[in-house]
């Protein structure tokens, strides 16, 4: 059968005895690829890869980054499987009139029963909402420290998050000193400021001695309003309004959000500041709430076992807030449906609708949205990101060393007002590169906030579009192959929310740059619209329609970025389809394309597709089903394969043993007919030859397992016919002549198979 195919395809080479194959050329390949025409290509290529591959065969450092960045890409998108995140995050009920935003925490005002006073400054706090606030309540842990500051100062400016409870803990602190520092029969009234911002202006006092106050300063997130007066509450001001107070006998709390402006200085040098409060066990505010003071431990465990089984531990978590709590404990003690009330409470979007609806400021937007896109990555990454995209917005011009966008920075502080602006976020340690040291990293209490709130940010804020693309190419092509790997989930996240216009504006642009980080990112975020159900038939679809179009004279991007797809979890899943494109693409009959379609094909191998791979190739390279040109190029690429290591055999063996040779056991009859064709081939047998002196000389040592191999598949190809035989053993003893390996043991071995 081979001899026959030689005959009929004319590659015959004449007698093996006649034939002086050198060996690899010391000085490097013997053509420029890159110059040569459509015609020498072809005959340059195997050449130049297979003397790269002899010599290390060593990856462009750029494309090797790209395959970092990818290998990021696909962990994240793997962690989010892992967790359970709904793909459809972000992309379902964005364009619905009827979304409900924030539902569900809303709750009984207990301050509808406050009495204003004649002055009209203040209002009594009754005793219906002292009782809600100190009947149930769960001491903070620094609750005595601050009874102690209060009581001895008259003054305690409490700078916390909102929704930490801060505000039942300053009440609690009045009602307890009021009731340690009693007046005559009765502990003084509690009163709320009604007007805040006239504290500390000349002339101002209590309007009622011996009593307590509660003057609590919440920002206008959508107006930005009010928030000079904050920043203005300095040591002197405490110190002011300190001693009216104590000459008024009274007492009071100032509950603001963390400290900006003056009040950052003030913090670090007054004792009458409060900047943390410390976490309060939530589910001990739920079995407070529920169960009373002392309950029993039968019915605790009841109650945590009710609570673990509607997820209701996992809410708390992620939205880790005493009002969450409490919702939950009034729904327990209504009897309401509590596993859906739940569900719909960790719905990402509605959560995400809510704190867009409410905040408009531009850094609290930026971390948010640079949070979002490199999850995962470090604090400083994150915060950096943050900035420049600030930047992009605040300006409209990206900040470079040599032109920054703006002549000052603005002062912003994440951090500090992470649990403010952003509780569903939180910067937790993990260990580092070298596995012990702790570093910050920025996640998602919930991991579907992620999507969620890139999807509302593509689709609602559609001022954001043009900025927000160009920071994510910045992205896509920072030096920080991290930073490349999660922002392009990022891009296809986005992508989800309308992939016909995520191609045309930006994923077809990236997918014909120059640049491979930018068509790895491409194939990245195809990776990451390929998980979605809805889409998967529409990516593959795309990229066979890429295939299929003839590249301009001066680049190829788009089907190098196909490759690159196809290279990754797409064809990994789907290694038949992959394959036929791969088909279509060599069928080109361009050189130049050669070399990224058999890294392509090395990749399935790596995945496992080792008897899909072959099959290909066997079918590529009968000129039954192909063109003389395709038969040259599965050749060569056959050729190209078999010295190639696979990563994970590699590291099994010790060694960068050829993934083909490790599995030549199980796939002997393919590999026997390729190497047949290969050595028969007139154009392909130089490269084969190489290829296999290559095998010889470094896989054939005694006592190995890969000797053994590869002599098997020599007898193989030695037992086709006389001619095959022939070849063979002409070139096992040459090369065993010309230095002392390997091959003449293999050599003997041969001969004596008649």
């Amino acid at each position: 059968m081979a001899a026959g195919r030689e005959a009929a395809e004319g590659h015959a080479r004449g007698d093996p005895a006649d034939e002086q194959v050198s060996g690899v050329p010391p000085d490097g390949p013997a053509g420029d690829l890159e110059d040569a025409s459509p015609a020498d290509a072809y005959a340059l290529f195997g050449q130049e890869a297979l003397t790269a591959l002899l010599r290390g065969g060593a990856v462009q450092a750029e494309e090797q980054e790209a395959r970092e960045a990818a290998a990021i890409a696909t962990r994240v998108l793997e962690r989010f499987e892992r967790a359970g995140v709904n793909p459809n995050a972000g992309t379902v009920a964005l364009f619905n009139d009827e979304v409900t935003i924030g539902g569900g925490f809303h709750m009984v005002d207990p301050s509808a029963g406050r009495s204003a006073d004649p002055a009209g400054t203040v209002s009594q706090i009754g005793a219906a909402e002292l009782a809600h606030y100190t009947e149930h309540h769960v001491y903070h842990p620094r609750f005595d420290e601050a009874l102690g500051i209060l009581m001895d100062h008259h003054l305690l400016v409490v700078a916390s998050a909102p929704r930490s409870g801060r505000k039942s803990f300053a009440i609690n602190l009045l009602a307890e000193t009021l009731a340690t520092r009693a007046w005559g029969d009765s502990p003084g009234a509690c009163y709320v400021v009604d007007d805040p911002e006239g504290i500390g202006r000349t002339g101002w006092s209590p309007p009622h001695k011996d009593s307590g106050y509660l003057a609590v300063f919440e920002r206008c997130h959508v107006s930005g309003l009010r928030r000079t007066w904050a920043r203005a509450i300095d040591e002197d001001w405490i110190a002011q309004v300190t001693a009216v107070l104590r000459e008024s006998g009274s007492y009071m709390v100032l509950v603001t959000d963390p400290p900006q402006g003056a009040l950052v200085e003030a913090a670090t040098r007054s004792p009458q500041v409060m900047t943390s409060l410390q976490t309060v066990d939530l589910v001990r505010v739920v079995e407070r709430r529920v169960l009373g003071h002392s309950p029993a431990a039968e019915a605790r465990a009841a109650l945590r076992r009710r609570l673990a089984e509607c997820d209701a531990l996992h809410l708390l978590r992620e939205v880790p807030q005493p009002g969450v709590a409490e919702r939950l404990s009034l729904a327990i003690l209504a009897g309401e449906d509590l596993t859906a009330l739940v569900k719909s409470q960790r719905d990402p979007d509605i959560q995400v609708h809510a704190w867009f609806g409410l905040h408009h400021d531009l850094g609290s937007v930026s971390f948010a949205i640079s949070s979002a896109a490199l999850e995962g990555a470090g604090y400083l990454t994150v915060s950096d990101a943050a900035v420049a995209l600030h930047t992009l917005l605040a300006t409209g011009r990206q900040d470079t060393p040599d032109q920054p966008a703006a002549p000052v920075m603005p002062d912003l502080r994440f951090r500090d007002r992470l649990s403010a602006d952003l509780p569903w976020i939180e910067v937790a340690f993990a260990p580092g590169e070298d596995g012990r040291t702790a570093l910050p990293r920025v996640v998602f209490r919930n991991p579907s906030m992620r999507h969620a709130v890139l999807g509302y940010v593509w689709t609602h804020l559609d001022g954001y579009r043009a900025p927000l693309l160009e920071w994510l190419r910045s992205l896509i092509t920072h030096s920080d192959v991290d930073v490349r790997g999660r922002a392009a989930v990022f891009a296809g996240v986005i992508a989800r929310c309308d992939f016909h216009h995520a191609v045309h504006r930006f994923l077809r642009a990236w997918a014909e740059s120059d640049s491979p980080a930018m068509r790895q990112a491409t194939a990245s975020a195809l990776e990451a619209v390929d998980k979605h159900p809805a889409l998967s038939a529409k990516v593959w679809v795309l990229l066979s329609s890429w295939a299929d179009q003839q590249p301009p004279p001066a680049g190829q991007g788009l089907t190098r970025t196909v490759l690159a797809t196809l290279a990754g979890p797409i064809g990994r899943d789907r290694p038949v389809q992959a394959l036929a494109i791969l088909r279509r693409i060599l069928d080109r009959e361009d050189a130049h394309l050669l070399h990224p379609v058999c890294q392509c094909v090395q990749r399935l191998l790596d995945h496992g597709h080792t008897a899909e791979v072959l099959e290909a190739l066997l079918s590529w390279s009968d000129l039954r089903h192909s063109p003389p040109a395709t038969v040259k190029a599965a050749l060569w690429a056959f050729t190209y394969l078999t010295c190639r290591p696979g990563a994970d055999d590699a590291a099994a063996l010790g060694e960068a043993v050829p993934v083909l040779l490790t599995r030549a056991p199980r796939y002997r009859r393919q590999l026997v007919e390729l190497w047949t064709r290969a050595l028969a081939d007139g154009q392909a047998q130089e490269q084969a030859l190489k290829a296999l002196r290559h095998l010889v000389e470094h896989h054939a040592v005694p006592g190995r397992r890969t000797r053994l191999d590869l002599g098997d598949l020599l007898t193989g190809i030695a037992g086709r016919d006389d001619r095959h035989r022939a070849r063979l053993t002409y070139y096992l003893d040459k090369w065993a002549r010309e230095r002392k390996t390997p091959a003449t043991s293999l050599y003997t071995g041969l001969i004596r198979v008649r």
